[in-house]
């Protein structure tokens, strides 16, 4: 290590390089512990990110199948979805996939 230029650097070195070895061993040991705990923070975060999203990709497949079965016994129901369906569904790949539904000639199911 370079020597420090000034009396109040030199204190200052002197305090830092005469910290016992178990002190400079604890403070890493806190520091490694501060980035372990991160990182496990940053895991449990992506964990329950990745949760949310199943959830909310299950809820839409219940409510998306709930939906479907009432167009297939309820007329003015399907018209109602469909009406909102050609109304905000519009990206093309989207428009496509659900194409038979808005021509009425769906047949799944």
């Amino acid at each position: 290590m370079a020597e420090p230029q000034t009396a109040a650097a030199t204190e200052a070195f002197k305090a830092q390089n005469s910290a016992s070895p178990n002190a400079k061993r604890q403070r890493l040991t806190s520091q490694q512990r501060i980035a372990k705990l991160q990182a496990q923070l940053a895991m449990e975060k992506t964990r329950l990110h990745k949760r949310s999203r199943q959830m909310d990709t299950r809820e839409k497949i219940v409510v998306g199948g709930a939906v479907i079965k009432a167009m297939r016994n309820d007329e003015a129901f399907r018209r109602q979805i469909v009406t909102l369906l050609r109304a905000d569904v519009t990206r093309e790949i989207d428009q496509e996939a659900i194409a038979a539904w808005l021509s009425g000639t769906s047949t799944q199911g």
